[in-house]
Order: C-alpha cells, then structure tokens, then sequence
C-alpha cells in the first residue's frame, strides 16, 4: 500500500478495512408496524451482529468547539463560557448528566480547542483539510474503549 500523505489516507484505508455488515440475509428484527423505532432496531441488528439486538455499553459524546460564525448570532457565546458549560457537563451537572445518570448512559465530554474557533463559515471554509482530518481523529476516541451504541451531540 502506497501512502500519498493526504489529509484523508488515513480514514479511507480504515474505512475499507471495515468488515461486512452481520446478518444481512436474515431479514428484519422488528415486528411490522414500529416505523421507523422498528428501522432503527434492524439497523442495530445488522451492524452490531446481534439478533435481537442488544445495548449493554452505551455512549453519550458531546463535542465542544467554538466556531467564527456565530459572532453573527445574538446568543454567542465566548470560549470563556463555552469553557465553563462544557466543565459544568464534564463533572455530571446540568440536564444532560441527570439524564445519563438516569438512564445509565455513559457520558464524555470533549474540547475540541474552545479557544481556538474555526473559521467563520459566511466568509472561509471552517477549515482546511488537515484540520478536519485532525478533528475526526480526536473525535475517534469516544469509541476507543468500545461501545454498542453512540449518540452525538453538540
């Protein structure tokens, strides 16, 4: 395998390493008429591999960052607020935590540079290739100790 050094290698060789999808030819988990909760559970059958499936390590990731567009917005928060909502979050407090605890979810919270915003979007990309790969390679350790299910927030 040659390397070219681009931003994206990286991803896309992972990416096709990926394994095939678990229990395709065994047709759907749900019973008819769930919509689309009954989608969902197929879904998690077919990529987790388990009939019926099952969530025993699950995960909320929340990234924080700053981004140069929202000075545009009336309700624009500096890094130094940003910074302190995402420590109140990190420690448990606030609704987000009372509702992981409650639920028995798992709860991360990571900075991605709050003091540092990317670009303003209405003027320049948010930013470059390099840093996008960066930011997705720090955003891959919310899975690093492995969970059955994932929910991203912002």
């Amino acid at each position: 395998m040659t390397t070219s050094g681009l931003p994206f290698d990286d991803f896309r060789r992972l990416l096709a390493r990926l394994p095939a999808l678990k229990g395709a030819a065994h047709g759907p988990v749900a019973p008819p008429g769930l919509g689309r909760l009954g989608a969902l559970a197929d879904w998690l059958a077919l990529v987790g591999g388990r009939r019926p499936p099952r969530v025993t390590r699950p995960l909320v990731a929340l990234y924080a960052g700053t981004h140069g567009v929202a000075r545009h917005l009336d309700d624009a928060e500096g890094p130094e607020a940003a910074r302190a909502r995402v420590e109140r979050i990190g420690t448990g407090q606030g609704p987000v935590g009372r509702l992981c605890r409650e639920a028995g979810l798992g709860l991360r919270v990571y900075d991605l540079a709050l003091d540092h915003p990317v670009g303003d979007i209405t003027r320049e990309p948010a930013m470059d290739e390099r840093g996008c790969a960066a930011t997705m390679a720090f955003g891959m350790e919310a899975i690093a100790g492995g969970v059955d299910l994932i929910v991203l927030g912002d």
